[in-house]
């Protein structure tokens, strides 16, 4: 990174891993001596983006190597992975680790979302945002997120016109309105980065 006299590089990924476990139990005990109760997490969102990364380019992932840290933590130190559900054996996690599924929001919950903007929202249109949106925080918060630009009852019916898009569809848009008004360069160096193989290599 340019700068060895910061930051040595570890001589092998034992030497990391030692490394790490040396510095989470220095952070560790710095937030127990603020709070007996606070705790230090480590948190690695879509670990199994990783590991497939480290597959599709032949290299190492440092996913699995982190799990050898489980039983040497310390009591207020937590590691917490996400994956999609299909690929979370890939993670090679001990079997003792706990899994949450997360199952998206329940009826009362999407119906409490769709108030926060629409207090007069009926039952009858709380269930039909529920089903329609396949109960998906995402979704929902980018409809609604859009709804917020407009006047009340533009926006309640953009939400209710739109209630069924899926996150690709919703991808899509996003790009589409990026890209209105955007002069040919941009247009290009979209184009080039989108033909860049996943993940850019750094």
């Amino acid at each position: 990174c340019g700068v060895p006299f910061l930051i040595e590089a570890a001589k092998s990924p034992a030497d990391a891993l030692r490394s790490l476990n040396h510095r989470l139990r220095v952070a560790a005990n710095a937030v127990r001596d603020v709070n007996k109760r606070a705790v230090l997490l480590i948190l690695i969102d879509a670990a199994d983006n990783a590991v497939a990364a480290s597959r599709l380019l032949s290299g190492d992932c440092f996913v699995q190597p982190l799990w050898s840290l489980w039983d040497d933590l310390p009591t207020n130190c937590y590691l917490l992975m996400t994956s999609r559900s299909h690929r979370q054996t890939e993670l090679i996690s001990p079997p003792n680790t706990a899994r949450y599924e997360l199952l998206g929001f329940t009826e009362e919950a999407s119906a409490e979302h769709l108030r926060k903007l629409f207090p007069g929202a009926t039952e009858r249109s709380c269930s039909a945002f529920h089903s329609r949106t396949a109960y998906n925080p995402r979704v929902q918060s980018y409809l609604l997120d859009n709804a917020r630009r407009c006047d009340p009852l533009p926006g309640w019916f953009q939400v209710m016109r739109r209630v069924q898009l899926t996150p690709f569809a919703i991808f899509q848009d996003l790009i589409s309105s990026a890209m209105q008004g955007a002069s040919e360069k941009t247009r290009q160096h979209l184009c080039d980065l989108a033909c860049l193989i996943r993940p850019v290599p750094v």
